[in-house]
């Protein structure tokens, strides 16, 4: 073999030997790669993550312990950058054909996260820790840092005739519009397609927290939920408990689940509020139903109220009468009624209350009343005096 030869062979076998140098470094660095563990990182853009991380854990059970005192904060959704911040810090992407160490998330995401939720925390006394200083991390112009928009989603295909869910909120004001028929506490069993366009879902039935007149659940536990829809809207995953109101079909009750159903994860808290509402709306209904009778029978029967009487211009204004009905005056007769004659006494000469005339002419001057004769000037001061008496 030449010496030319050799050199040849010994340059192949130097960059052979180089090349699997390099592939080895390549595999042990894909080695340091993990599939992240903690729960709220799983929605990260990213699945595998590598340690140490950023504030130095050699562990994801050691980030995790740390990234649980967030938890708190994270529920209070005083930022949306929050939670991308804390996971690309405590379990950092794996991106070791960029460069070997984590790659930290750029400025910009810290400063939103810190906007949103500081004021928040300092109202508790609380101040921004200094493991998520914002100064420390890079600018996206300026060196190699992770963002949201960094990571494109895929877009997922739909199926034909199937849009986003729109939940109903749990509220007084859709629990009034809707007048559910039930509302229950279920666990899911299992979900089964019918047909094209319906879908049953079996649901375990844990408590009925009201329903109404037409609506007969079963014996057993088991019940039956229907969508008549091609896509489920909204889906109920196995195993989990739901709060479920909504409204029944038929005489069979059938349980329906249509776009005005609510379904939500169940609290213990939700069935005390819905049956305070469930008794409020009942009351309303009730009052309303009184109110109806009480309007039907005034409508029938509407009394006539009588004409307004408005005095007349020529009207003059009532004077003052005297009732003389207890003291009335004489009712004075002619003396020509012969039984008066005859009781009166025979004095000659004198003419009195209770004596007769002596003569024809005296006779036919006066009258008589109660068997007694008067004369005409006796007659005249004794209806003077009998009115006066009742003036007074």
């Amino acid at each position: 073999m030449s010496g030319q030869t050799m050199t040849t062979v010994l340059r192949w076998a130097l960059y052979l030997c180089g090349a699997v140098v390099v592939s080895d470094a390549y595999m042990t660095r894909i080695d340091q790669c993990e599939p992240i563990e903690i729960p709220k990182c799983r929605a990260m853009p990213y699945n595998m993550t590598q340690m140490p991380n950023l504030v130095h854990h050699n562990t994801q059970e050691n980030a995790r312990l740390v990234f649980e005192k967030f938890e708190v904060l994270l529920e209070q959704n005083c930022s949306d950058s929050l939670l991308f911040l804390l996971c690309s810090i405590y379990v950092p992407i794996c991106a070791v054909s960029l460069q070997p160490e984590a790659i930290p998330p750029c400025r910009s995401v810290c400063e939103k996260a810190k906007a949103g939720c500081e004021p928040l925390m300092n109202s508790y006394n609380v101040s921004w820790p200094e493991s998520l200083d914002c100064s420390r991390l890079p600018r996206y112009e300026r060196g190699v840092c992770v963002s949201p928009e960094a990571f494109v989603k895929p877009v997922k295909p739909k199926k034909a005739g199937c849009t986003k869910c729109r939940k109903k909120k749990l509220s007084w004001s859709n629990m009034k519009k809707h007048n559910y028929n039930y509302a229950v506490k279920v666990q899911m069993v299992r979900g089964k397609r019918v047909s094209e366009n319906e879908m049953m879902y079996k649901v375990k039935l844990a408590q009925v927290i009201f329903s109404g007149r037409t609506v007969k659940f079963p014996a057993t536990s088991d019940v039956t939920l229907w969508v008549n829809a091609t896509c489920a809207c909204p889906k109920l995953h196995r195993g989990r408990e739901y709060l479920i109101m909504g409204h029944a079909e038929g005489a069979v009750s059938k349980l329906l689940m249509s776009p005005l159903t609510i379904v939500t994860a169940w609290k213990e808290s939700q069935a005390t509020q819905i049956n305070k509402w469930h008794v409020r709306s009942a009351s309303k209904s009730g009052q309303s139903q009184n109110k109806k009778k009480k309007i039907q029978p005034e409508n029938k029967k509407q009394k006539k109220r009588p004409p307004a009487v408005t005095a007349s211009p020529k009207a003059q204004p009532k004077r003052l009468r005297v009732s003389t009905t207890s003291v009335q005056p004489l009712n004075l007769k002619p003396t020509h009624i012969k039984p008066v004659i005859a009781r009166a006494p025979s004095v000659p000469g004198k003419t009195t209350e209770s004596s007769a005339p002596s003569n024809v002419s005296d006779f036919l001057n006066g009258y008589t009343h109660g068997g007694r004769y008067y004369t005409k000037e006796l007659a005249k001061k004794y209806n003077q005096a009998t009115l006066r008496a009742a003036r007074t």
